[in-house]
C-alpha cells in the first residue's frame, strides 16, 4: 500500500509540475503576443478585432474581411496581406472564437463555422458596415462559406484560399480528438500541450508551407506558440473535431452561393486536398473561377503573394464594377523547399 502511495505522489508531482510550467510559459507567451486591436462582447463572447483603414480611400472599394485558418490568429493576415490590401481599402481581421484573443463564453455553436460566421455578421453590424468582401483561408474557407450561405445579404465578393469545405478521406491528427474530448482534453492540454509543442512548432509551422520555404520570422512574427496555451488549444482542438460533420451536413448547399467567387488553390498542398476542397467549390458554386498554382502550398497568400494578391485585387474591383471577373488559371514555377512532411516533426 505503502508503494501506491508513492507512486501517486510521484504521479502527481509531475502533474503539478507540467502544469505549473504550462501556466508560466503561456502568460510569458500572452505578454509576448498582446492584443493587435480591440474588443466587442458579441452574443455573450468576447471578440478581438481590428480595423485596417484604406492607407488611400476610394469611394467604391468595399471592406475586405479576412478569416483566418485553424491553429493561428488575424496575426497571420497582418504578416504582409492586410497591409496590401488595406492600400486602397479596409480591411477588418479578426481572431476566431476560442483563438487569438477571442473568447467562446458560453455558446458551444461557436465552435463550428455556422457559429462563427454568426458573430461575423454581428461584429459587421457592430461597425455599421452593409457588405463586404470576405476570405477564408483553410478553416477560414469553411466559415466564409457559410457566411455565404447565412448572410448573402452582407456579402459582396467571396474568396478562398486553400480551404477546407467538403469531407475528406483521412480522420484528424490524434492530438485533436485527444484535445477535444471532455475531461482527457482538459488533462490534455494542461500537462502535455505546451511542454511538447513548444519543441515542434517552428517544424509544424513550416510544414504548413511545403513544398515552400516559411518566410524569415514568420512563427515569431505570428505568434503560433500561443497556440499551446490551454484554452486556445482545446478551441481550436474542438474546432477541428466538430469540422468533418459539419461539412457533411453543409456543402450539399453551396449550390445554392450566389455570390461571384474565387477559389485559389495551392495544387501542391500537402495539409488539405485541393482536389477535393477547391475542385468541389469550383464545380458546385455557379460561375466560381479557380485560379489552381502547381507548385504552391498551404499558404499561396504568402508562398505566391506577388500572383495571388494582385489577383484578389483585381476580383474584387471587377464584383465592385459590376464586371465578370476574369481569373486564368495559374500554373507558376517557385522555389520548393526541403521540407520534412508534417508527420516528421521529432520532439
Amino acid at each position: 500500500m505503502t508503494a501506491i502511495y508513492w507512486i501517486f505522489g510521484v504521479i502527481l508531482a509531475i502533474a503539478l509540475c507540467l502544469a505549473g510550467y504550462t501556466a508560466m510559459r503561456a502568460r510569458a507567451l500572452e505578454a509576448q503576443y498582446p492584443p493587435a486591436g480591440e474588443f466587442v462582447t458579441i452574443e455573450g463572447a468576447r471578440i478581438h478585432y481590428r480595423v485596417l483603414p484604406a492607407a488611400k480611400p476610394t469611394a467604391d472599394r468595399l471592406p475586405l474581411v479576412m478569416i483566418h485558418g485553424a491553429s493561428g490568429s488575424m496575426r497571420d493576415a497582418l504578416f504582409g496581406p492586410a497591409a496590401f490590401f488595406a492600400k486602397d481599402r479596409p480591411v477588418i481581421l479578426l481572431d476566431r472564437p476560442g483563438l487569438g484573443w477571442s473568447e467562446v463564453g458560453d455558446n458551444p455553436d461557436l465552435v463550428l463555422p455556422s457559429g462563427q460566421a454568426r458573430i461575423i455578421a454581428r461584429l459587421l453590424d457592430h461597425l455599421d458596415i452593409p457588405r463586404v468582401h470576405v476570405v477564408g483561408h483553410s478553416y477560414g474557407g469553411s466559415v466564409a462559406a457559410t457566411f455565404a450561405l447565412n448572410h448573402a445579404q452582407q456579402l459582396a465578393g467571396l474568396m478562398f484560399l486553400a480551404p477546407v469545405s467538403h469531407p475528406w478521406p483521412t480522420g484528424i491528427k490524434w492530438y485533436y480528438s485527444v484535445g477535444a474530448a471532455p475531461v482527457l482534453g482538459h488533462l490534455f492540454s494542461w500537462l502535455a500541450a505546451l511542454p511538447i509543442g513548444e519543441r515542434l512548432v517552428a517544424c509544424a509551422t513550416s510544414n504548413v508551407f511545403s513544398p515552400n520555404p516559411m518566410p524569415a520570422r514568420y512563427a515569431e512574427a505570428t505568434g503560433a506558440a500561443l497556440l499551446l496555451e490551454p484554452g486556445r488549444f482545446r478551441a481550436n482542438a474542438r474546432n477541428i473535431a466538430h469540422l468533418y460533420d459539419y461539412v457533411v451536413e453543409t456543402a450539399p448547399r453551396y449550390r445554392t452561393i450566389a455570390a461571384p467567387t474565387l477559389i485559389v488553390s495551392g495544387e501542391a498542398d500537402t495539409v488539405i486536398f485541393p482536389w477535393i476542397h477547391a475542385a468541389g467549390l469550383a464545380t458546385e458554386i455557379p460561375g466560381a473561377r479557380k485560379m489552381a498554382l502547381e507548385t504552391i502550398g498551404h499558404m499561396p497568400h504568402h508562398a505566391a503573394a506577388d500572383i495571388v494578391l494582385p489577383a484578389m485585387a483585381a476580383f474584387m474591383r471587377d464584383v465592385e464594377a459590376g464586371r465578370d471577373p476574369v481569373v486564368a488559371p495559374a500554373a507558376r514555377s517557385l522555389e520548393v523547399a526541403d521540407v520534412a512532411g508534417a508527420d516528421e516533426c521529432d520532439p
